[in-house]
């Protein structure tokens, strides 16, 4: 059972993460794409702490360090779904946002700047540490990592293209890796077997 909800947590949750890139609204995600970014992300959080688990039975320091970058990380994308989601509900504009951020540097830093960053490179420390090891083909590990590269590009840059791109690398990316770690009847991979 703990399997298929996680292979179910990595599909649902990349995609409903996904789905909230076309409900931007001037670069911002608005109120259903920030409603979206908060149920992904809650949703999404499941799995991917089920992938840390199974690294972390050949690499202990790796999944611990990959555990906490992903709870760190998912917090700063449900601060951002929820900036975008509590903007649009008050009718702020990007302008006062960014106005009132100014006043409150030092929270604003270290709930969304701060933490904003650490998603996209928990995705790229766990492509490094598919590869490393061996737990999904190397394609998976691949499009993991470059989807946490072009991650905070595209949400950076608020260029829809980008962002897009993104979503591209890391929707079938997490499908694949569900599949590879959590599909029912699936003979289990031994970490670092071919070593």
């Amino acid at each position: 059972m703990f399997d298929r909800l996680r292979l179910a947590s990595l599909i649902v949750g990349s995609v409903l993460f996904a789905l909230s890139t076309f409900f931007w609204s001037d670069g911002r995600y608005g109120l259903v794409g920030g409603m979206l970014v908060f149920y992904g992300i809650g949703i999404w959080a499941y799995g991917l702490l089920g992938v840390w688990e199974r690294i972390g039975a050949s690499r202990p320091w790796l999944g611990a360090v990959g555990v906490l970058a992903t709870l760190l990380g998912m917090l700063g994308g449900v601060a951002f779904g929820l900036q975008g989601f509590f903007g649009a509900l008050f009718d702020v504009s990007a302008q006062e946002s960014l106005d009132a951020s100014a006043e409150h540097p030092v929270a604003t830093g270290l709930v969304l700047w701060l933490l904003g960053p650490i998603l996209p490179g928990s995705f790229v420390l766990m492509g490094l540490a598919l590869r490393l090891t061996r737990l999904a083909p190397t394609v998976i590990a691949v499009l993991v990592a470059l989807g946490g590269v072009l991650f905070p590009l595209g949400r950076a840059t608020r260029v829809e293209f980008i962002a897009l791109s993104a979503d591209l690398f890391l929707v079938p990316g997490f499908f694949m890796l569900a599949l590879a770690l959590f599909r029912p009847g699936r003979v289990a991979v031994t970490p670092d077997a071919d070593r």
